[in-house]
């Protein structure tokens, strides 16, 4: 009987399991994502007529926890083709209590040109999202912070210098 429970929780647990890639080991020592080394993975995924270049990473513990992970060619509409993204979402809790996640979109050159974060805590009673673009000029961080769905703050600041956030 116990060995059953224990073959049921496995597979249970692996269910909520498919990837096609460990980011793990293509972030960099600051846990930014290395963007030759995904490029190299996603490469040595083409032949694959499925996925063809996207890596996909998901992991999901039923009412505990939600990971997923993402890098593809800039296919949406919106953001310049030919460029890349790396999505990264984490959930904790029943329904998604805490949510945080971040997407980094590079172009042709393979240059960040944005970079988004969001937080929401209590189901979205309180977030919080930053962008940062860059411009020309450096970085423009764009933070919007929410109360109660109604309360909040918007706020935009400069950063002179082109460097990486």
């Amino acid at each position: 009987m116990l060995r059953n429970l224990l073959a049921l929780l496995v597979t249970f647990l692996l269910v909520g399991c498919a990837s096609n890639h460990d980011f793990r080991r293509t972030n960099t020592p600051a846990g930014e994502p290395d963007l030759v080394a995904l490029k190299v993975a996603s490469q040595s995924r083409e032949g694959n007529a499925v996925s063809k270049s996207d890596l996909v990473s998901v992991y999901w513990l039923p009412l505990i926890h939600l990971g997923a992970d993402g890098f593809k060619q800039e296919r949406d509409e919106g953001f310049p083709s030919g460029g890349h993204s790396r999505g990264h979402l984490n959930a904790w809790g029943p329904l998604f209590f805490f949510v945080e996640g971040e997407s980094w979109h590079w172009n042709t050159s393979d240059e960040l040109y944005e970079r988004e974060e969001t937080f929401s805590l209590l189901w979205g009673c309180f977030r919080k999202r930053d962008l940062l673009v860059n411009t020309k000029l450096g970085w423009r961080r764009e933070t919007t912070t929410r109360w109660l769905w109604l309360l909040g703050d918007d706020e935009i600041e400069y950063t002179p210098e082109p460097s990486t956030p």
